[in-house]
């Protein structure tokens, strides 16, 4: 991007945005070697079925394993549903979170707007 464009870009916005995530290590593994490894889009999973895109970007979910190493079981993943869909996240990770990037979702009756982190207690489906 030509730096002439930033200050346009500034006061205007741009249509690109990003989540960064990142994954706490277990006390034991904190003091381990970084790594990094580079995996394209199509490499990592993704399950369409009645409405429901996931896009398996760490661990496993709904039968499909990202390529991403891991020093733990963990679980990351990209859902996008379209209007009236549901989902389930069929998982045994007793900590989990759901971030709404885009869009509202309706949890037991209750809806939910973009910019909001929603942390699950043990056991909630």
């Amino acid at each position: 991007m030509h730096s002439s464009a930033l200050p346009e870009l500034r006061s205007s916005g741009s249509p690109i945005h990003g989540l960064q995530m990142w994954v706490a290590l277990p006390a034991a593994k904190e003091e381990i070697e970084p790594g990094f490894a580079h995996h394209g889009m199509t490499e990592f999973p993704m399950i369409k079925d009645d409405g429901k895109f996931v896009r398996v970007v760490v661990g496993s979910l709904y039968g499909a394993t990202s390529p991403v190493p891991t020093v733990h079981e963990t679980m990351f993943a990209n859902v996008a549903l379209r209007r009236g869909a549901t989902t389930a996240a069929r998982c045994r990770h007793e900590e989990r979170a759901l971030y709404v990037v885009d869009g509202s979702i309706d949890i037991s009756g209750d809806t939910f707007e973009s910019g909001r982190l929603l942390v699950f207690k043990p056991g909630d489906r």
